[in-house]
């Protein structure tokens, strides 16, 4: 019988000494006027020489332009110095120079006077770029991996905005570079029976990833790992055997992690079970937490950068009932507390601030209902 192998893949995104995200023109406007003698440049800081985005607004000002914009190394003026380049074509369709050519992945007309929004994703050292152009009632890719300019495939940063009209005028607003982009796929587990992942993101760049070893159906091991910026994933930690539903977790500005789930007392009786996350110390002993009745479902954990959480659970009391355990940090949790009222309840979620106000959300028959900790 065959397996699927299932990989978790890292989702962080790496920003040390690299430029978040510049306005270059934010709220304003910049005019081409026609002239083949004419060109805009305005450059950026620093230099992109990795993989990043760009986005901005453009408008052809009268139907049949020739209107580029570009993106280049340094202030240009001459055509064979654009690497990337989008174009409104004199056909009144959008288009962009792939190599030695103007082509586009699929046809997209525009009309005179109407703003278009383009997003440009750029790698430089594989010199190749993407074109996702959107507007009223449109969302298109008119390029994917197309090459630079066929005399640009050996520029190695660019940092420069270029835009030319040849025929009729144009105008370029809100110009952005954005140098956040996804990481290369990192494997934390190649687990195959790794199952339900959870991750949790702290304001200082640290992680926590958690998931289930599954053993049985809805049953399995709880297992983590933790990632810093500078040491990336540590291996992968079983926090707990045999346990009853997922796990779901938390991490506060510090790096400091909690970490929750269904399992059993030394009685055998569920209950919920946490544990905690201490930076330089690992992971703290079990921690048992009311209330003790049969789970329908995983409990979910929402946690506040200065590190006060709540755990929202649905359980079995005879009937489904919601039920929250409150953290304050320096303080310790308090004991279980019912807050639905009422039979037919499920779905439960909750959320905490920075200043230890939460709400709470659950279904209820034909209704959503809220409360809230204030």
């Amino acid at each position: 019988m065959t397996r699927l192998r299932f990989v978790f893949i890292s989702a962080l995104i790496v920003l040390q000494g690299m430029l978040s995200a510049t306005h270059v023109f934010a709220g304003q406007c910049l005019d081409v006027p026609t002239s083949s003698s004419q060109w805009a440049n305005l450059p950026f800081s620093p230099p992109q020489s990795g993989r990043f985005s760009v986005s901005f607004t453009a408008t052809p000002l009268a139907a049949g332009s020739d209107f580029l914009i570009s993106i280049t190394n340094g202030p240009q003026t001459w055509w064979d110095n654009l690497p990337v380049t989008v174009r409104f074509n004199i056909n009144n369709t959008i288009d962009v120079r792939s190599g030695d050519v103007y082509k586009a992945i699929a046809v997209v007309p525009y009309t005179a006077n109407t703003p278009y929004y383009f997003r440009v994703d750029i790698d430089v050292p594989a010199h190749t770029f993407s074109v996702l152009v959107s507007g009223t009632n449109l969302s298109q890719w008119i390029a994917y991996n197309y090459p630079f300019r066929t005399q640009q495939q050996g520029v190695t940063s660019l940092n420069n905005f270029n835009a030319w009209a040849g025929v009729n005028s144009g105008r370029v607003c809100d110009f952005v570079v954005d140098a956040k982009h996804w990481s290369d796929r990192q494997t934390i587990t190649t687990d195959v029976a790794a199952l339900r992942p959870k991750i949790a993101l702290s304001d200082n760049g640290n992680a926590v990833a958690i998931w289930t070893h599954e053993i049985s159906w809805g049953s399995g091991d709880i297992v983590a790992s933790y990632y810093t910026p500078a040491t990336g994933w540590s291996a992968p930690e079983v926090l707990e055997a045999g346990t009853l539903s997922g796990p779901d977790v938390g991490i506060d500005g510090a790096g400091r992690a909690i970490a929750v789930w269904f399992g059993f007392n030394n009685n055998g009786q569920s209950i919920l079970v946490r544990k905690h996350y201490v930076p330089g110390m690992g992971w703290g002993p079990r921690e048992f937490m009311s209330p003790y009745h049969s789970p329908r479902g995983a409990p979910k954990i929402s946690m506040s950068q200065n590190g006060d959480a709540l755990v929202i659970s649905l359980v079995d009391d005879g009937e489904p009932v919601v039920v929250v355990n409150h953290y304050v940090a320096g303080m310790g949790w308090s004991s279980g507390e019912q807050i639905s009222t009422s039979s037919y309840v499920g779905q439960p979620d909750a959320a905490i601030d920075n200043n230890g106000n939460a709400t709470a959300v659950w279904t209820e028959r034909d209704m959503m209902i809220n409360r809230q900790l204030r």
